[in-house]
């Protein structure tokens, strides 16, 4: 997570606009990342792409004080500006996510259903085909799209909150 945290410093320091997209564990990290306020930049604004995330189906579970539907919903709070969650039904690890914060989307798997007579059945994607559904990168430009409409270049004269990390160099 400290790493995660200071190339969203080097980013926002630079005047860049944060996008995180984050499959499986990732959005485990990624959401604990952005729940740790006092790591991030005090006025960046970010947008959340996760798929085959395990927050509901697993960590829910297993931490449900650190990883409930309160807890994630508050992420919207936390100046995250758009958060989708991208699940197949056959996914084993991830699934929608159930927080006020984020919009759980489900995704067909397989794609299609035609084929024909003798040939393979459609693969089943499950927890590994995100990277090759188009409708992941979707996700990514919309997510992008939102924090264009979102943030605002500073004014003439005015600059960008600038503080230290408060996570060290050497985490």
């Amino acid at each position: 997570m400290p790493d995660l945290q200071r190339r969203m410093w080097r980013l926002h320091d630079a005047g860049g606009r944060v996008v995180i997209t984050a499959h499986s564990q990732g959005s485990v990290l990624a959401a604990a990342a952005l729940m740790q306020r006092e790591c991030r930049p005090p006025d960046d604004v970010v947008a959340l792409v996760t798929f085959g995330s395990p927050l509901r189906k697993l960590y829910h579970w297993a931490f449900p004080a650190y990883f409930n539907s309160e807890t994630l919903g508050r992420l919207r709070e936390l100046r995250v500006a758009r958060w989708e969650n991208l699940y197949y039904l056959t996914d084993w690890v991830g699934g929608p996510v159930r927080a006020a914060s984020c919009r759980d989307v489900e995704l067909d798997d397989p794609r299609t259903s035609l084929f024909r007579y003798g040939d393979p059945p459609p693969r089943i994607a499950g927890h590994s085909g995100y990277w090759q559904d188009p409708a992941l990168w979707a996700a990514v430009s919309r997510a992008a799209t939102v924090l264009r409409r979102t943030l605002r270049a500073p004014a003439a004269g005015e600059e960008r909150a600038r503080t230290a990390p408060a996570v060290p160099e050497s985490a």
